[in-house]
């Protein structure tokens, strides 16, 4: 990130409460905040107060690309058009973000100099952030809507069995058990 600040891109850090506690640890926190002061291509926020804020931003056509480690970023990026989804893992849950909708790059976390070059050639060329931004959204429309009117419907059918319940012991019945 500091890296890719020196190289002249605009950076949003957006610091989440585990983040914080790993750049106190790591040593990076006031230096980030220092960066922050210094330069005028660096902000450095503390947590934004509603997911839609996130949300506002990555669809504003203001963020070229989002680097994250996220899985749910991941599937949401996949169907905002504007912000590229670059994700700081080797692998990913969420493989058919990578392999069918080409909308994610994975950037294996290796060394800062590694993430920034990563990142660079990716803005710096045309074809792939134009595949990356014309992949297919994979999750369809209207998803959250489906799921609550799938879950309503079910009258008394619950959505799964409790692995207790697979294993024949009742709920709150603890005779089965022997504790140590």
């Amino acid at each position: 990130m500091i890296e890719l600040v020196d190289r002249g891109y605009n950076v949003n850090f957006v610091e989440l409460t585990a983040t914080e506690q790993a750049l106190r640890n790591y040593g990076y926190r006031e230096r980030l905040q220092q960066l922050a002061d210094e330069r005028e291509n660096f902000l450095f926020t503390g947590l934004w107060k509603k997911h839609a804020h996130v949300y506002e931003f990555l669809a504003s056509g203001q963020c070229l690309a989002e680097f994250t480690d996220s899985g749910s970023m991941q599937e949401e990026l996949n169907h905002i058009d504007e912000a590229l989804c670059l994700t700081a893992r080797f692998n990913t849950d969420r493989p058919e973000t990578v392999f069918e909708a080409n909308t994610n790059l994975l950037v294996p976390p290796t060394d800062g100099e590694f993430i920034a070059d990563m990142i660079t050639h990716v803005v710096e060329t045309d074809s792939i952030r134009e595949r990356m931004r014309s992949g297919q959204h994979l999750y369809g429309n209207d998803v959250g809507e489906r799921i609550v009117e799938f879950l309503t419907t079910r009258d008394t059918d619950r959505v799964f069995d409790w692995a207790h319940e697979r294993l024949g012991f009742e709920s709150g019945d603890s005779s089965e058990f022997e504790y140590l």
